[in-house]
């Protein structure tokens, strides 16, 4: 929220004027802020998924051999 522009008088406070453009805007932000840094998310992200696998792996075979 901003201080109103059109009115001087303090403590007057008004937000974004329409949600819908407030939704686009921060559409646009985080699409630029992903596209900076995609290398860097993608290669967080192939770490995390051979982790999962890894641990999805050790724990089947932990249940198989309990069985």
């Amino acid at each position: 929220m901003s201080n109103s522009d059109e009115s001087n008088s303090p403590g007057k406070w008004t937000g974004m004027p329409s949600p819908i453009e407030q939704a686009k805007l921060q559409s646009q932000l985080l699409k630029s802020l992903l596209n900076e840094n995609a290398k860097s998310l993608l290669g967080k992200v192939a770490f995390i998924q051979e982790y999962l696998a890894v641990v999805v792996g050790i724990s089947y075979v932990l249940l198989q051999t309990m069985h």
